[in-house]
Order: structure tokens, then sequence, then C-alpha cells
């Protein structure tokens, strides 16, 4: 999930539902955290390549990282945390108990990079509905009636 402030900064939450999910976001992807670690972005993508590769733009306006997680793997997930990451733990409410430092790479986003950001949230969102209507689990919106 990516939060963007009024101050055009953005903070990003890894939703995480088990000590293999935390564990394998590492694995999976360990260009990301090596970036989040050295605090170096990628290096400036120009032109049509920039819009198509959001993922490798994003991390020069990430301020913040967070991992969420449920209240009952608070214990275990806090001594696995990395130092650039904080730790949101979330039951009924959503609670931040480690603040994430501000990440060193960090900068404001542009009017071009919150574009951009709309942009891969559209498709991505789209793309995600076209497949429920593929697989059968659409969720059908209704008005409440009463």
């Amino acid at each position: 999930m990516l939060v963007l402030s009024k101050a055009g900064y953005m903070s990003e939450i890894e939703i995480k539902i088990s000590v293999s999910d935390f564990k394998a976001d590492f694995t999976g992807k360990p260009d990301k955290h090596e970036m989040l670690i050295k605090g170096k972005a990628p290096m400036k993508i120009e032109g049509r390549e920039w819009v198509r590769n959001w993922e490798l733009v994003k991390p020069h306006c990430i301020k913040h990282f967070y991992f969420a997680v449920p209240v009952d793997l608070h214990a275990k997930i806090d001594p696995l945390l990395p130092d650039y990451a904080g730790l949101i733990v979330v039951d009924r409410w959503a609670k931040v108990v480690k603040k994430a430092p501000v990440l060193t790479m960090s900068r404001k986003a542009t009017d071009k990079e919150r574009c951009c950001l709309l942009r891969a949230m559209y498709h991505r969102g789209w793309t995600r509905f076209r497949e429920n209507i593929k697989n059968g689990t659409q969720l059908l919106l209704t008005e409440d009636k009463e």
C-alpha cells in the first residue's frame, strides 16, 4: 500500500499475514530491500519506460517504509524487522509500534510521479477487476436499502 501525504511524500506499507509471508518478501524482492538498506534507488528512467517501470521509480519517493502485521505476529516479527522499516500492528485498529526512520533517498513526489502512481493504480485495479470477472469472483456493489 502506498500513502501519499499532503506534503507530497510517500510511505509504503507492506501487509504481511504470516511469518513465512514476511520472510518471503526478502527472497522475492531482494533488489528492493537491498536498495532500502543502501539508501540508493535505481538510476533515473526517462520517457515511456518511466511510466512502465513505476516499481523502479517509486523508491525515489518513499520517505518511510513499514510492515503491517496482525497483532498475534508482533512478537515473532519484531526481532526480524530490518533497521530501515517500521512496524504497524493491526487488530481492530492499526497502531504504529515502531516508527520507520526517514529513508535517505526520499524526496517529494513530483506531479509527474503522482500521475504515474495514479495511472499504475488505475491499471492494477482494472486488471484485478477483469481477473475477478474471468474467475467468476466479481464483487457486486449494491446500495443499502433501509
